[in-house]
């Protein structure tokens, strides 16, 4: 039996701010941000590509990132109402 690991994304993003930008527009006004040199252990880029999902899996990104931040921020205003707590 042999495993295989995939970093999976919908996009590939070519600079920090395009991480951002999609932020500010759901959140609907500009969020404060710092450039600062990177810190030790910082990488200097990274690269995700869901080609291989798809030709394994059949999985494609169904939703913007736009949709995704909008639904990660739903769900933490609820998050605490459906959990259980932890014991």
């Amino acid at each position: 039996m042999t495993s295989q690991v995939e970093n999976i994304t919908g996009k590939n993003f070519d600079a920090p701010d395009e991480t951002w930008r999609p932020f500010e527009k759901v959140y609907g006004r500009p969020i404060p941000k710092k450039d600062s040199p990177p810190r030790p252990g910082d990488v200097a880029g990274a690269y995700a590509n869901a080609d291989t999902a798809r030709v394994l899996l059949g999985w494609e990104a169904r939703l913007s990132l736009e949709q995704a931040i909008a639904d990660a921020l739903k769900w933490a205003q609820v998050r605490e109402s459906v959990l259980e707590p932890r014991r």
